[in-house]
């Protein structure tokens, strides 16, 4: 199934089973394995960059390596594709 979320057009379509990977991976890393979850924020970051359901899970992991100055840039990223 393809997705398109209504409140913001501009986004790409995403397949269904892309909107759980910000979930899973922000449950990886609390599962102590950060570096897999970073790798599949990467990954979902790459096949919709204009997506910011990742970035914002991204910065969640990274904030919860102490990684506070990268977070807030993956933030700040997301809030141009979603700014509320």
């Amino acid at each position: 199934m393809v997705l398109v979320r209504p409140c913001a057009p501009h986004l790409v379509a995403v397949r269904a089973e892309h909107l759980r990977w910000p979930i899973r991976t922000v449950a990886l890393a609390r599962h102590g394995d950060p570096a897999r979850a970073e790798s599949k924020l990467t990954d979902a970051h790459m096949r919709g960059p204009r997506w910011a359901d990742p970035l914002k899970a991204w910065g969640d992991v990274l904030v919860k390596q102490g990684k506070r100055q990268e977070a807030f840039a993956k933030y700040d990223e997301a809030l141009k594709y979603a700014p509320n």
